[in-house]
């Protein structure tokens, strides 16, 4: 004997009542079984939605995350190249003085500059103990061969002329 045969002849339910119920169990059953084992169009679109969100979130992210990179080398550089220029220009000892004879050097091997300087000055830049800076004007700037180097290690183009070093054996 089932629940519903017993809660009728105990007069606790109607048979209408019970009718009512067992639909409404059907109707649950059959509403559990078609969402479970089908999903329906609208799941699948809203499934599919969400993909597109989240394939457009990924792509968003990685297009910042590589413009944030470029940003940074951009910031880099200016600064690279701001040391370099505040290296060259404060350790510079270029004089202008009217008894000074012009350097002739070229510049990355393919336009001649001159520079003026003492003939002790011409020396020591022939020998390799100074060097000739640039920061990308026309200007030149005559610095010791130290200073040379650590220019060249934050940005070579800034070195317009550097002689080797002559061995005195």
């Amino acid at each position: 004997m089932s629940l519903r045969d017993q809660l009728l002849k105990a007069g606790l339910a109607n048979k209408k009542q019970a009718k009512k119920a067992a639909n409404a169990a059907k109707k649950k059953q059959h509403n559990k079984l078609k969402h479970s084992s089908e999903p329906n169009s609208s799941q699948t679109a809203g499934d599919a939605i969400s993909e597109a969100i989240e394939q457009q979130q990924l792509e968003r992210k990685i297009k910042d995350q590589e413009l944030n990179r470029k940003i940074v080398e951009e910031r880099e550089n200016r600064e690279h190249l701001f040391r370099a220029s505040e290296i060259i220009v404060s350790r510079d000892f270029t004089d202008q003085r009217p008894n000074y004879t012009p350097y002739y050097f070229l510049v990355h091997k393919t336009v001649i500059k001159h520079i003026y300087a003492s003939d002790l000055q011409h020396s020591k830049l022939a020998s390799g103990e100074y060097g000739i800076a640039t920061t990308g004007q026309d200007s030149f700037y005559l610095l010791r061969r130290a200073d040379c180097e650590i220019v060249r290690q934050i940005h070579p183009k800034f070195i317009a002329c550097l002689h080797d070093i002559e061995s005195k054996a």
